[in-house]
């Protein structure tokens, strides 16, 4: 059949070949591919064989590379028909110039870095459960310089190895909370609440009936004694009081010659003068009764 001769559909009419000096017979294809209809050739080779250009298809069209490779030279927009869109880079790497947004769908995400490595630059931020293998080599997390906040659902956050802390934006609570402490305890302060309380120390050498001033006052403040220890001369009854012939802090504790009392270290104070008052030892006589006493200012 000679080049150039129209084909009708069902009229039994052949579709020609054509001689070519290297390859001897080859078939020679025709498409109605322009607007009026009439039939233009499709180029072949050897190399690329045959290249068709799509334009306007109402439907969608399947294209396979054969198990081979598809080239696509130019700007592709791929859209998933709200099914699922696979792209794998066939073991080497794929490029992604610009902004890429990941959805789950309501499903999952998986991102590997193929053993090499995998940039974030920017916020990112995971609903759900995410679980993150290093794939026994080594996993690094790096806020870029900013801060990295790692929130584990109110559960528990378990991590098997050695985790190095560059910095810690904040301290601890000041709160009381259910935490194990260990403490030391310190001869150079003793704390009320936040208030770091320095311990004093007072002699005791009182002789006089009545009112003898131990510690005088101190404005805006409490004198707490947390230790003391006396012996009295002679007989007689010995009280502490907040103010000169003031508040009684303890009872009349009835002594007799060489004897007397010690108030071992207690950590919240054995008692305490009122705000702006003296600490005083009233005697019942003018009886010699000596000591010391450890107290802070509160």
């Amino acid at each position: 059949m000679a080049d150039g001769v129209d084909v009708t559909a069902g009229s039994g009419t052949k579709i020609a070949t054509d001689e070519d000096a290297v390859a001897g017979h080859v078939q020679i294809m025709k498409l109605a591919v322009s607007a009026n209809g009439d039939a233009t050739l499709v180029p072949v080779d050897a190399t690329t064989g045959v290249l068709v250009r799509l334009s306007g298809a109402a439907a969608a069209i399947p294209i396979t590379d054969n198990s081979g490779s598809i080239t696509v030279d130019g700007t592709v927009a791929v859209t998933d028909g709200s099914g699922s869109l696979t792209v794998d880079d066939g073991g080497t790497s794929l490029t992604v110039d610009g902004t890429v947004t990941v959805q789950d769908g309501g499903g999952s995400v998986s991102i590997d870095d193929g053993g090499g490595s995998l940039t974030v630059d920017g916020a990112v931020t995971v609903s759900g459960t995410v679980a993150v293998t290093d794939g026994s080599g080594t996993l690094t997390v790096d806020d870029g310089g900013t801060t990295l906040s790692i929130d584990d659902g109110a559960g528990s956050i378990t991590v098997d190895g050695t985790v190095a802390v560059s910095a810690v934006a904040d301290t601890p609570g000041s709160a009381r909370d259910t935490d194990s402490v260990s403490a030391a305890l310190a001869s150079d302060a003793i704390m009320v609440d936040l208030t770091a309380c320095t311990p004093k120390y007072a002699v005791i050498d009182a002789a006089s009936s009545g009112d003898n001033t131990l510690v005088a006052a101190v404005t805006g403040k409490k004198i707490r004694v947390v230790q003391a220890f006396l012996i009295a001369a002679g007989s007689v009854n010995v009280r502490f009081e907040s103010g000169a012939s003031g508040t009684a802090k303890t009872g009349q504790m009835n002594l007799v010659a060489n004897t007397g009392f010690v108030l071992p270290f207690s950590q919240i104070g054995w008692f305490e003068t009122a705000s702006d008052a003296l600490l005083n030892l009233e005697l019942s006589a003018a009886v010699s009764v000596d000591g010391v006493l450890a107290y802070i200012e509160v």
